[in-house]
């Protein structure tokens, strides 16, 4: 079951934490963490009166409908979700900061990223990192800042645009910490929102100078003489295994659910088995699902960047960058079992 959820209001949540990134929304302050933990107890106790039920377990999925989630869309078809016992209703959204207030409430796992998370949590939301989906490394990289001819290093960016895909999430953070890393405060620089398709033309026309970018949307731009300004993820990591995208729910919803979430991984490790063995049905997906151009989908490595297990660094690596450019509270000291589930 699918739907598609838009949240065109999305500037004027991200404006109330400025001061966190302006990742999150005014609804983050103390009244709403109140009622966020007293909504995600209710689902909590309503999911886990479903699991005990004979029939399938509904479960609530929202995720954000890019190529990484490839997975999630074949358990869905193929009906890996089905035969593990799960009603599986998938609802997309292009904003994956908002999806943290969602957890636990209308939703039962979102995407999430490390910098979402760690904000959320500071914030006052029990959210945990259920399972990891999309991983890069050094040797396996996903992750580009692209800067137009003639900028040759991160220090040339001062002053200038850089077309980012949201003001949330790994891209749009890690450029931050690197541009900090090179001497440039944020306020130095405008950030200007452009979907990944549009960079190519904006970074052509002069609308932009820099990019952050990510496979394969990096061929064009790289091709028409852009200048790869280097990984700003694993700037801010400092070259160790990097998560880009993972799920998330809130903790209390994950404790009740342990036999849901065993189920959502099978599923997810039955799907990504699907993937490498019909991979030409695969590059269809990412063509009617993810509208690729066929060239784009036909060479992109989309199994070589699944990886499903979960690691605390994923997440801590990302604390004392984000403390340093002021995007999280420099009080803000979490611990492994606050940000990750442990069935």
């Amino acid at each position: 079951m699918y739907s598609s959820l838009r949240r065109f209001a999305a500037h004027g949540r991200v404006a109330a934490i400025a001061a966190v990134a302006a990742t999150m929304v005014a609804a983050c302050g103390s009244s709403s963490s109140s009622s966020s933990t007293s909504s995600a107890s209710g689902a909590s106790n309503a999911a886990a009166a479903t699991t005990k039920s004979s029939g399938p377990v509904t479960l609530r999925i929202a995720y954000n409908p890019n190529p990484s989630n490839t997975p999630i869309v074949v358990a869905e078809k193929e009906g890996f979700f089905k035969q593990n016992g799960i009603n599986a209703q998938l609802t997309t959204s292009q904003d994956t900061a908002a999806l943290a207030l969602d957890a636990g409430k209308q939703f039962d796992l979102v995407n999430t990223t490390p910098p979402t998370l760690l904000q959320a949590v500071a914030q006052g939301y029990k959210e945990q990192l259920i399972a990891s989906e999309d991983v890069e490394s050094a040797s396996n990289r996903d992750t580009y800042l692209i800067g137009a001819k003639g900028i040759t290093s991160l220090k040339d960016l001062k002053g200038k645009v850089i077309g980012v895909p949201g003001l949330s999430g790994n891209l749009y953070e890690s450029a931050v910490v690197a541009l900090h890393n090179a001497g440039i405060d944020k306020s130095q620089v405008k950030f200007l929102i452009v979907p990944f398709p549009d960079m190519a033309n904006d970074l052509k026309s002069g609308t932009i100078q820099a990019a952050v970018t990510i496979v394969p949307f990096n061929g064009q731009m790289l091709g028409e003489g852009g200048v790869d300004l280097g990984n700003p993820i694993e700037n801010t990591v400092k070259n160790q295994q990097a998560l880009d995208l993972g799920w998330a729910a809130s903790d209390s919803w994950a404790a009740a659910n342990a036999a849901t979430i065993q189920k959502f991984n099978t599923s997810q490790e039955e799907a990504l088995a699907w993937m490498k063995s019909h991979q030409a049905a695969t590059v269809k997906l990412l063509e009617t699902e993810f509208q690729l151009p066929a060239i784009a989908a036909q060479h992109y490595p989309v199994v070589g960047y699944i990886s499903y297990p979960t690691n605390a660094a994923y997440l801590t690596n990302w604390v004392a960058p984000m403390k340093a450019v002021g995007d999280l509270p420099s009080s803000f000291n979490p611990t492994s079992s606050q940000l990750m589930y442990s069935p």
